[in-house]
């Protein structure tokens, strides 16, 4: 099947740690996929190795392609280069009170991290590494957090705050307005007709006590950008069926060597940039009417099945089901799976104190009293449905996203859970032991 496996692997890769001193905490999930070979990695810091700054937080995800050696290496290198930068080493990590209140120089903070890029790349080009990653960071500051992009893995920042009539009109970062909507992907095509609608099914739906909403989000890098195509033209490329010279979907990334060899052009002129956009955002406070929630780091695998206000949905309405955050972004990776994602996928979940969405009773009855209607109508549909290895996908192409589905995810959001149904159904088949 040309670069995929005849069937996805999906075991998975699972952390979770916590600093109760920040109040910080993660859960991570990643899964081969349908790839031939899993070449993402990741960075899970939830305090830094530097006396100063044990109250910062560093997470990466690293989007590995055509090979796994760069994306490897990143995950082990980019911190420590990072924090070997004169600014991080000579200045920040000798000033405890200015990293505890985040007094530091914004413009040297920037030109330090920039550097770390580009000089990991340059090493890394030495050392005559094959592949590219992508590479995006949450760097977490008593009062900041930092967001930095390369290539087209994304971020995205969730506050919550008291609810409205319309979520849009929520404040959303400056960054985030001026892309909103470009990051629409379809919904999965549902069969018709039929469709097991039952007008008397009480389906309920819970009302959460405040609106979560995306903040902020990364911009991903795409030849086809205006400010991307202009860099890749200049250095002689063109950009051909949306990639650089008709062959690399990304225009930024760690390695890819032989598009950085451009004469006469800088790091940064380069057909593929290691240059990363980097974002501050201030962090809440006690005094403002919005929290800060939770962050995601994850790589396209996710994002190329579903969007920024989807995932946001998806991940609040899990939150208030359970608190393992390594199980949710377990269940995000079955989720984009079943949802059509081809790729390797990887995902952190980052939450702040007390401000993510805690587990509500009425929350869990509510799913469990939907879940029972669920499986009624997956009754119904297992009496019709032709019994074949397409069985569940069909059944889930049936079933109305907006009645039986997970917010966010639709019906393959309970792909699990109607397998499930479907196996218990084929037990109690005449013959069956």
């Amino acid at each position: 099947m040309g670069s995929f496996l005849d069937k996805p692997k999906t075991e998975k890769h699972e952390r979770s740690d916590s600093n109760t001193e920040t109040q910080i905490r993660y859960g991570m999930s990643a899964m081969q996929g349908w790839r031939i070979d899993m070449e993402d990695a990741h960075t899970l810091v939830t305090s830094l190795p530097v006396n100063a700054m044990k109250s910062w937080s560093f997470f990466a995800v690293y989007d590995g392609h055509a090979g796994a050696k760069v994306s490897a290496e990143a995950s082990t290198r980019l911190l420590n280069s990072i924090l070997d930068q004169d600014y991080f080493k000579n200045t920040l990590a000798n000033d405890e009170n200015m990293c505890t209140e985040c007094t530091y120089d914004e413009e040297s903070f920037r030109n330090a991290i920039k550097n770390a890029f580009l000089e990991l790349d340059a090493k890394m080009m030495e050392e005559d590494l094959s592949s590219g990653t992508t590479v995006v960071c949450l760097l977490i500051t008593p009062k900041h957090l930092w967001f930095l992009n390369c290539g087209d893995s994304r971020a995205i920042h969730v506050r919550s705050g008291p609810k409205k009539e319309n979520k849009d009109e929520h404040p959303i970062h400056a960054e985030y307005a001026a892309t909103k909507g470009s990051d629409d992907v379809e919904e999965p095509t549902q069969v018709k007709p039929p469709v097991i609608d039952k007008s008397d099914d009480e389906v309920k739906h819970f009302e959460y006590p405040d609106d979560h909403y995306v903040y902020f989000a990364t911009a991903d890098h795409k030849p086809v950008n205006p400010e991307e195509r202009q860099r890749i033209e200049n250095a002689g490329g063109m950009v051909l069926i949306q990639r650089i010279n008709g062959a690399l979907a990304v225009s930024r990334a760690l390695g890819d060597f032989d598009y950085k060899r451009v004469d006469n052009m800088s790091q940064e002129e380069q057909l593929v940039s290691p240059v990363p956009v980097i974002s501050k955002i201030d962090r809440c406070t006690e005094n403002d009417d919005y929290k800060d929630s939770y962050s995601i780091i994850a790589c396209d695998g996710i994002y190329d099945v579903i969007n920024n206000e989807g995932l946001c949905d998806y991940v609040t309405h899990q939150l208030y089901l359970d608190s393992s955050l390594e199980k949710i972004s377990s269940k995000m990776l079955d989720s984009c799976l079943y949802r059509g994602s081809r790729d390797n996928m990887s995902a952190i979940i980052v939450t702040y104190g007390d401000n993510a969405p805690k587990v509500s009773e009425e929350a869990i009855s509510i799913e469990e009293s939907n879940n029972k209607l669920l499986k009624e109508r997956v009754g119904d549909l297992y009496q019709t449905v032709p019994k074949n290895n397409t069985q569940v996908e069909t059944m889930c192409g049936m079933l109305p996203a907006s009645k039986y589905g997970s917010p966010g995810m639709g019906v393959h959001g309970k792909r699990e859970l109607i397998k499930q149904y479907v196996e218990e159904l084929a037990k109690q088949e005449p013959g069956t032991n």
